[in-house]
Parts: structure tokens; C-alpha cells; sequence
């Protein structure tokens, strides 16, 4: 066989590989559903709990570092707070596609002229429901903090407990009077049951502040509402991509099946070309 017919019959080099196909998204048609149905509660428990446990874990690795360095408060509180927007964000995302499988599904069945359950149509893909989601899930805490936030005095001293050596001179007429102020009973109001409430759920942001900032931390106890509103946005906004998520699964099906589509033409060709005779 000549040269040239053997360069141009060799196999190409092993080392070039083709290059993977890109998933394009495919959108389908879906019906819209109401903002609020039936079984949204389980949803907002969800979220509830997943904050919660935020919280819960906050308290534990947060409080560790409270007094640490700044970048040290940063990275353990900040990393903590990423995964709390991370973890809300998939749950919408998820969430999002599920009721947009539905919607499609309401939409096919209402072609065909056969009509789901009420309950089961308004389950469908509704953009609204993931921040209404979010929001009724922070209400509780919105509550607490926001009612807090009102009230929120700056914190300049706490009374201290007397040495039993100045303690014994609390009789004596000149210093006697001035000496009496800490036997006060300090009591817990209402006030401070919020304050302590509200700090809680604001773990992370207040150790990144630190508590030895007075005047920085009534800042934050006046923002603190805004904080809690950011995991509600986190899970609404992931809710918003469930119609792209929806979307590159099919992509993924549609890539698939040109795919399958290839490998049975080329296998056709092959046999139909019949076995290569061995010389």
C-alpha cells in the first residue's frame, strides 16, 4: 500500500480526545401555581430547622473564636454564614424544580384534557413562593428582633460585685450611701430577654464585632433584622433557578439521546460495510 494511502487510513493520535459535549438548557412550557398551598408548611419547617441548626452550631464554633484575632473572627463566622446561605439556596434551587416538574406536568395533563386536582395545580412553579417561603420561615425570629431593635440602648456598664474588704465599710456614714447602689437587685425585663434572644440568633455577626464594642454592637442590635432577612432572600432567589435547573435536565436527556442517536448510526455503518478482510 502506498505511503500516502497509509498516512491517510491511519487512526488519528490517542492523545486528542474529543472535546465532551456541552448541555444546553431546554425550557418547557409549565402552569404557574399560587404562592401559597398545600404542604408549604413542610417547606417552611424545613427552613426553619435549618436555621436553627445554624444557630445551634454558631453557638458552638462561633463563641470559640469570640475573642480571637479578626481574621481568625472572620473566617470561622463568615465560613459559617456562607454555609447557612449555601444550604438555604440549594434548598430553594431544589425546591424551585420540583414544582416546576409539576407545572409541566399540570400543563400536559390539561392538553390532553384531563385536569389534576386543584390541590396538586397549585403546587406548580410560582416565582413569589420562594421569598414568601423564606420570609415566613424568619418570622419568628423577624419578630424577636425587630421588637428588640426598637428598645436597643447602648450598653456602657454592668454592676460589679464588691471586695469583702470595701464591702465591710458600706456602714460607714460618708461612703455608706454611694457603697448601697450595688445593692440593688438587678432584675431581667423584658429588654433583656430580647437582647439576649436576638444576640443569639446573630451569633456570627456578633463576634465578628465582638462584644467589648459597645458602640458597635447597638449599631447591630439595630440592624439585626436586616441579618434575618438575608437567609429568607438566599432561599428565595435559589428558589428563582428552578426553571434552569428544570432546564438542564432536559439539556442533559436531549444530549443523551443525540448521543445514543450517534453511536446506533455508526454502529448501522459498520455493519453494514460488513467484516474487514484480514490480508
Amino acid at each position: 500500500m502506498p505511503a500516502a494511502e497509509q498516512k491517510k487510513n491511519a487512526s488519528p493520535v490517542t492523545g486528542n480526545k474529543k472535546k465532551k459535549e456541552k448541555v444546553k438548557p431546554v425550557f418547557k412550557p409549565y402552569d404557574r401555581g399560587r404562592i401559597l398551598c398545600r404542604g408549604i408548611w413542610k417547606r417552611i419547617l424545613k427552613a426553619m430547622g435549618t436555621f436553627a441548626a445554624f444557630v445551634f452550631v454558631s453557638l458552638i464554633f462561633g463563641s470559640a473564636v469570640g475573642e480571637g484575632g479578626l481574621f481568625l473572627r472572620l473566617f470561622i463566622n463568615g465560613g459559617l454564614l456562607l454555609a447557612l446561605w449555601y444550604l438555604l439556596f440549594n434548598e430553594g434551587a431544589g425546591d424551585g424544580e420540583t414544582d416546576v416538574a409539576l407545572g409541566e406536568t399540570a400543563l400536559g395533563r390539561r392538553e390532553q384534557g384531563r385536569e389534576l386536582p386543584k390541590k396538586d395545580a397549585d403546587k406548580a412553579f410560582c416565582p413569589a413562593r420562594g421569598f414568601a417561603v423564606g420570609l415566613l420561615a424568619m418570622l419568628p425570629f423577624l419578630v424577636v428582633t425587630v421588637a428588640y431593635a426598637f428598645c436597643a440602648v447602648k450598653q456602657v456598664y454592668a454592676l460589679q460585685t464588691l471586695p469583702s474588704w470595701v464591702s465591710g465599710l458600706s456602714g460607714v456614714e460618708e461612703i455608706g450611701g454611694a457603697l448601697s447602689y450595688y445593692d440593688r437587685q438587678v432584675t431581667l425585663g423584658a429588654a433583656d430577654i430580647l437582647r439576649i434572644v436576638s444576640r443569639l440568633l446573630s451569633i456570627p455577626y456578633v463576634n465578628i464585632v465582638t462584644a467589648n464594642d459597645a458602640d458597635r454592637l447597638l449599631t447591630l442590635d439595630r440592624l439585626i433584622p436586616l441579618t434575618i432577612l438575608v437567609p429568607a432572600l438566599f432561599y428565595g432567589f435559589g428558589y428563582l433557578t428552578g426553571p434552569r435547573r428544570r432546564a438542564m435536565i432536559h439539556g442533559s436527556i436531549a444530549s443523551n439521546d443525540r448521543r445514543r442517536i450517534r453511536r446506533e448510526k455508526a454502529a448501522r455503518r459498520r455493519r453494514a460495510r460488513g467484516p474487514r478482510e484480514l490480508v
